[in-house]
């Protein structure tokens, strides 16, 4: 054959390959996904805790993939790794003190937990230097109050008072209308950061007032992960009292004067206490923890292709106890904080794994991460900005992958021009996505419509920026991102959240939409323009709407049917007389084969209409009538024993029910009450709370302040669990 015709035979036999169907494209997509889906909920990954080893399997198996599909690794030593550290737990030593010396010659030595206690963020030191009263300690453009202005804190020690000026005041408190939604302006590592900015040697935090109002509480000192501990800054907590006599003394006011004399004008009223120095002394060891992003590149080519967008999702979730980390006398199976819902209380499998799969949160999200990869890892010579594919680690425990890396970006975060986040998408139902963050360019909300004339989801569209994943560390620092999410359910959270749930063909849908994303904003010369938005109400978000039922199946019988392990009380189960034991054989004229597909044909029932079901019992078959019940909401906090409303804290966090018997209602907590105050820690957000959650151990009592109507009330709440033998 002659040389010239072998290129154009080579090009008729390609023209005759057999172009692939829609379906059988969609069909190896839905493949991939439950290939990849099996291994990230399997028992081997133990649930993906950060705490466990099973989460390792996992990011070996997302790093394969990632280097299969031909991206480049992202990490800094240039594997797929970014790794870091968080601090597990901080370790007190006996070198904690704070001694005061005033300008008469007097030494004052503060008792530990009355007049000061150390903050544990600091990490260890000492620092002997002049003491200055800053304010609030804060530096703003957005409202103009600068606290260090004039003010020379060089190797000095500052105080500040927690929290803004006028915080709560229902129509000037500026800080709270004017500031950048995300960034509080109160938050104790921002105060931290202001003073090391100016030179300062140490910090002292003292209440407000209105912290004070019901007693000048010392919080308990507690560190959180997402604190990135050590700050390397000595820090403590003083009391009104000591400050108040300093202040006087050395500037002729009181600490009341002067906060409401800054209430009043809005202007700073800082100064150095003359004569008065402090040697402040901390001691901290930390218990470490290391984790890792996994980071995979798609480089672009051309006038863009210094730019970024990040596609991300987390790959971790709450491992074998329903939390982030094992509370003393956990049992497997006992969700302790991050539970959402209301069935178990606390959840108490019997005869089933405590294991939380985490399947659609979020190993569904992780895998439409996977398939995107795969569509753009093979294009080397795509035109457009660089692509890069990021699975975080430690989302569940206050989003610590995302701004682990927005703190140290493979690439510039100026030049990141988006992101795309995917969190718990496993659950498509009737074809209702929710795609979030569409205020935060101006040019999304018409992007996402003309391409879903594609894929024809029914989109519910949510403006802000701000939910509660990875987007919201890439959105604080001006960044427009967009997530997508099928909605809530009552599994969130609990061992129940299994593979058998989850919708692969809707998922397969969702990656090929994804990726539709993704292409346009890496090949649209204009780049995104950044909006404020604001905060997201997860409270009106999408619920997958399947009605609850309330049982406890046996997942893996191999007998036909359903057998029933457990039924929770209150629920639609319970008022039916289902009992546990039963096994549900049929739906009405529906046999049903295994928990399956029981499942899937009952997400197509609707709340408030029955269904007759065939139980055997006993060796006998019977009829039971089920009357559906809506999904339950509200958190379910099963250390206090307590279900309150994550998006209600105005006075408080809003208390929606008490458990019976809990330690919340021998406290004598009611519905209806609103927590002011935990462990001395003002609950005005759901940082604070998770906080204070976090540091909790089981045995231990902690006072309480409870707004109750017009009241105040003070109670003491005894953590459920036993306590920790010393």
């Amino acid at each position: 054959m002659p040389a010239l015709m072998k290129p154009l035979l080579v090009c008729l036999l390609l023209c005759l390959q057999p172009t692939p169907s829609w379906a059988q494209v969609a069909a190896e997509a839905e493949g991939r996904l439950l290939k990849d889906l099996r291994l990230l909920t399997s028992d081997a990954c133990e649930g993906r805790g950060i705490n466990g080893k099973g989460i390792e399997l996992a990011a070996d198996y997302i790093e394969r993939q990632f280097s299969q599909t031909g991206l480049q690794p992202g990490g800094p030593d240039g594997s797929f790794s970014q790794r870091f550290t968080l601090m597990q737990e901080a370790i007190e030593g006996k070198k904690n003190s704070l001694t005061l010396k005033g300008p008469l010659g007097q030494t004052i030595t503060l008792q530990p937990g009355r007049d000061f206690n150390v903050l544990l963020q600091g990490g260890g030191g000492k620092v002997e230097a002049a003491l200055v009263f800053a304010g609030y300690g804060i530096s703003s453009k957005d409202p103009e109050y600068d606290d260090y202005a004039g003010l020379d804190v060089k190797g000095k020690i500052v105080i500040v008072l927690a929290d803004t000026p006028r915080r709560g005041h229902p129509h000037a408190d500026v800080f709270a209308s004017k500031a950048d939604p995300g960034e509080n302006p109160s938050a104790l590592r921002l105060k931290v950061e202001t003073a090391k900015r100016h030179k300062a040697a140490g910090l002292l935090l003292v209440n407000t007032r209105q912290r004070a109002a019901q007693g000048d509480i010392l919080p308990r000192p507690i560190l959180s992960m997402g604190d990135f501990a050590p700050w390397n800054l000595p820090l403590g907590h003083i009391s009104r009292d000591m400050v108040d006599h300093m202040l006087f003394a050395g500037a002729g006011a009181t600490l009341k004067q002067v906060e409401r004399a800054i209430d009043t004008d809005l202007k700073p009223r800082s100064t150095l206490l003359k004569g008065w120095t402090g040697v402040l002394e901390t001691e901290i060891s930390y218990k470490k923890l290391a984790v890792r992003n996994i980071i995979g590149v798609a480089e672009g080519s051309g006038p863009l292709a210094k730019e970024t967008v990040v596609i991300g999702a987390h790959y971790d979730h709450v491992g074998m106890f329903g939390t982030t980390r094992r509370f003393p006398g956990a049992r497997k199976g006992v969700s302790g904080p991050g539970s959402i819902g209301g069935v178990g209380l606390p959840l108490a499998l019997i005869d089933e794994s405590g294991l939380h799969h985490g399947a659609d949160d979020n190993a569904s999200g992780t895998s439409v991460l996977m398939e995107v990869a795969r569509r753009f890892g093979t294009e080397k010579r795509r035109v457009g900005r660089r692509l890069v594919f990021i699975a975080f680690t430690a989302e569940e425990t206050g989003l610590l992958g995302s701004e682990y890396y927005c703190r140290h970006p493979a690439f510039p975060i100026a030049d990141t021009v988006a992101m795309i986040n995917m969190d718990q998408v496993g659950r498509l139902q009737d074809d209702k996505l929710l795609a979030g963050g569409l205020g935060s360019a101006k040019s999304f909300e018409p992007l996402i419509d003309r391409l879903n004339t594609k894929h024809n989801f029914r989109i519910t569209k949510e403006m802000s920026g701000f939910a509660p994943s990875d987007n919201a560390s890439f959105y604080r620092r001006k960044i427009p991102a967009v997530w997508f999410f099928t909605g809530f359910h009552e599994q969130y959270h609990r061992p129940t959240d299994r593979l058998e749930t989850l919708n692969v063909p809707g998922l397969a849908r969702i990656a090929s939409l994804v990726g539709d994303v993704a292409q346009e904003l890496a090949s649209n010369p204009a780049r995104p323009v950044y909006q404020k938005t604001g905060n997201f109400d997860r409270s009106k978000t999408l619920w997958s709407t399947a009605p609850s039922i309330g049982v406890v199946p046996r997942y893996g019988d191999k007998e036909e049917g359903v057998l029933v392990l457990d039924v929770y009380k209150g629920t639609a189960a319970d008022r039916s007389g289902l009992k546990k034991g039963d096994r549900i054989r049929a739906v009405g004229e529906t046999r049903i084969t295994d928990p399956l597909n029981f499942h899937v044909l009952s997400r197509t029932w609707k709340a408030g209409s029955k269904v007759d079901l065939v139980v055997v019992r006993a060796g006998k078959e019977e009829k039971v009538a089920l009357v559906l019940l809506p999904p339950p909401g509200g958190f379910t906090d099963s250390l206090l024993g307590v279900i309150v409303d994550l998006g209600d804290f105005k006075k408080g966090l809003a208390v929606t029910g008490v458990v019976k018997d809990g330690p919340a209602a021998k406290a004598g907590l009611r519905k209806g009450d609103r927590i002011a105050a935990l462990a001395g820690q003002p609950l005005q957000d759901r940082d604070a709370y998770f906080n204070v959650m976090r540091g909790l151990r089981p045995g231990e009592t902690i006072p309480a302040s409870i707004a109750r109507g017009a009241t105040t009330v003070q109670m003491q709440i005894t953590i459920a669990g036993k306590k920790k033998a010393p």
